[in-house]
């Protein structure tokens, strides 16, 4: 779906660009038949659907960035705390009731939370990075297009 949203972007871009090209390269004609107000009408329509539609793609890239914050923070703290916290507190890395065993427990715990946390942020840039490439696949056919001509 958002693939879908990104070429339909391009494609109304580049319909208004196209409709200024075109009211550029006809001007003068525009203007001796009096049609000022209908080309200006068009520009507008054409100008009010790309903002409507670059609007929608603003709202999914916020949701999107919500979600995938939510599950690559807070979702990863999470089951850090539990893939760790019971190994420490009832498992073979439970320590003696010496204050440096339990520092040594709270350095273990700091250090074993940190590396859980740190490969759920590289799971986030990695689904980044393919939403990145799927935005570049869809934009790419129309620069093949530009390139070959």
């Amino acid at each position: 779906m958002y693939l879908e949203l990104i070429g339909l972007s391009d494609a109304r871009l580049g319909d208004y660009r196209q409709l200024h090209s075109w009211l550029r390269t006809h001007a003068e004609s525009v203007a001796f038949y009096g049609a000022e107000n209908r080309e200006a009408s068009h520009i507008m329509q054409r100008f009010e659907a790309l903002v409507e539609h670059l609007n929608l793609v603003r709202h999914e890239n916020w949701w999107f960035g919500m979600i995938q914050d939510f599950f690559l923070k807070y979702f990863g703290a999470t089951v850090a705390v539990i893939l760790i916290i019971e190994p420490f507190f009832s498992g073979n890395l439970r320590p003696d009731s010496s204050t440096l065993g339990r520092a040594e427990m709270l350095s273990n715990l700091r250090y074993h939370t940190s590396v859980i946390i740190s490969l759920f942020q590289s799971l986030g840039i990695l689904s980044i990075s393919t939403r990145r490439l799927n935005i570049l696949r869809c934009s790419s056919p129309p620069i093949l297009e530009i390139a070959t001509w």
